[in-house]
């Protein structure tokens, strides 16, 4: 006959195995894929009345690190805005020049669009430090 402790030993044994069964199951699927984030669903993650020139560095960062187009024209800032389904500043010009005076742009020397005449300019490191550490402000709440 078993006693209590050889009842409760073989019980841990057999809930160790099913343990283990189900870890090694969980080791071999595949991760779960996430679904990139659209540059609408990356804005909507701010405050809604975040300045507009704060959105036009959103849409900077977003289009140069996420979608990897690099150099920015304002074309592609105006497009950003337009596939975030926002409302761009009046002045698209205006509110670069405001991350450039900022230092989060910069402009790129001797390159322009190849299809019009537009200045071309990137994403400063300070820039990306911006979005970022609000991301993890976020994140953190």
């Amino acid at each position: 006959m078993e006693t209590e402790i050889e009842i409760l030993r073989r019980q841990l044994s057999e809930l160790q195995l099913r343990v283990e069964t189900l870890e090694s199951y969980h080791k071999s699927s595949q991760p779960v894929q996430q679904r990139d984030l659209s540059i609408g669903e990356f804005i909507a993650e701010f405050n809604p009345k975040v300045s507009l020139n704060d959105k036009t560095l959103l849409v900077g960062y977003f289009k140069e690190i996420n979608e990897k187009i690099s150099p920015l024209t304002k074309s592609v800032i105006e497009a950003g805005f337009d596939e975030a389904r926002e409302s761009p500043p009046k002045n698209v010009s205006d509110s670069i020049n405001n991350n450039l005076d900022k230092k989060f742009f910069v402009i790129v020397k001797n390159q322009k669009d190849e299809k019009s005449s537009e200045r071309t300019f990137r994403i400063t490191r300070a820039g990306i430090k911006r979005v970022e550490e609000e991301i993890k402000r976020r994140e953190n709440k």
